[in-house]
């Protein structure tokens, strides 16, 4: 019988967890760069572990495999290709480990998994569930998505009631702004049918360049702002926080007794907002970032549907950029430190509440 595979083509947060090596770098190739806790790590290289909260970015000559390692309940691999962001973090109490596509394609082989686990893969607007199965995701620079199923079969859905489903012969594409649609193939011919799409959502997107820069303004502006926000309560929490990052190095972090029960407390509503508004930020973030490389490539020139100049936007984000890429991978540091302290005293997340 198939296995089916969920995608949900919706916007949802995960819940983090701690633990530490997810998997094993198997071969790489081209730019590789790995982010992990407040520094990045280079040269990324063959045997080198991937840890949850680690990000990887691959340039425009990029190509990681990671394998993923048996004792975390998942058999097989992922393959990060060229022009890709990509994050993976283990939640313990779903038995799930997720994987963030903030930009780019993936390709992803799961064997086995042990139990009643699942992986998940999360792109801007779509989670794709799976319990066995291959299948590719790919993303276009302006936010289309195609998924790929060579193996078993992949449920998509978008909104209320609308779905389709995805298998060996048959894709399904979700154009922005539009709905499901399948596209009919031959096996044989799914990587033609992969070229071929980024070509036309290439050539649409330069077509229609300063529409989906507007869109992206848009959002890019609304969710910083919330960022910020949720940025600025984490600071106000920076003795705690700092004490954390103290401990952590000299390898104290489990240590603390009833503090973690008063931090749980105090700090789980910070951190819950905190989780949700570094997500919904990077997928835009890390798109815009892509953007901008295309507009220095003479794509998008022109103005944003408010009337102001693209070039001034690109400005103020090439301008804002160096520092919040520091607060991303902060926050992300923060999270991994405060779910970390959580398991290791209390024995389950600090985001969770009785």
């Amino acid at each position: 019988m198939k296995r089916m595979v969920l995608v949900s083509l919706f916007v949802c947060a995960g819940l983090y967890a701690t633990g530490p090596e997810m998997g094993m770098v198997s071969y790489v190739e081209g730019e590789v760069v790995l982010l992990r806790e407040d520094r990045e790590l280079l040269p990324v290289d063959f045997g080198m572990e991937v840890r949850e909260y680690d990000l990887i970015r691959t340039g425009r000559d990029g190509y990681v495999v990671v394998d993923f390692l048996e004792e975390g309940g998942i058999s097989g691999s992922v393959e990060i290709r060229p022009g890709s962001v990509f994050q993976v973090v283990r939640e313990e109490e779903e038995k799930t480990t997720t994987m963030e596509l903030f930009a780019g394609q993936v390709f992803l082989k799961v064997k086995r998994l042990a139990g009643t686990d699942e992986v998940v893969v999360r792109t801007e607007g779509a989670a794709m569930g799976v319990r066995g199965t291959e299948f590719e995701v790919i993303t276009s620079a302006g936010g289309d998505l195609l998924v790929i199923c060579t193996e078993g079969r992949v449920a998509c859905r978008a909104g209320e009631g609308e779905t389709a489903f995805a298998e060996p012969g048959k894709a399904v594409e979700r154009r922005v702004g539009e709905r499901l649609r399948t596209v009919l193939f031959r096996l044989a011919e799914a990587e033609d049918l992969k070229r071929n799409w980024l070509t036309e959502r290439m050539e649409a997107f330069r077509a229609n360049a300063p529409r989906v820069f507007s869109l992206y303004a848009r959002l890019y502006r609304e969710r910083k702002r919330a960022f910020d926000e949720a940025y600025g309560d984490l600071l106000r929490r920076q003795e705690v926080v700092n004490e954390w990052i103290r401990r952590y190095k000299q390898g104290r972090l489990s240590e603390g007794g009833p503090e973690a029960l008063r931090e749980r407390k105090e700090l789980a509503g910070v951190m819950l907002r905190l989780r949700k508004e570094l997500f919904l930020f990077s997928r835009v973030y890390y798109r815009l970032i892509e953007l901008v490389s295309y507009y220095h490539e003479g794509v998008g020139h022109g103005r944003l549907d408010t009337g102001e100049e693209i070039g001034s936007f690109v400005a103020q984000v090439e301008k804002e950029a160096r520092e919040l890429a520091s607060r991303l991978q902060y926050v992300r540091f923060v999270m991994f430190l405060f779910e970390q302290r959580g398991r290791s005293l209390l024995g389950e997340s600090l985001l969770f509440e009785d």
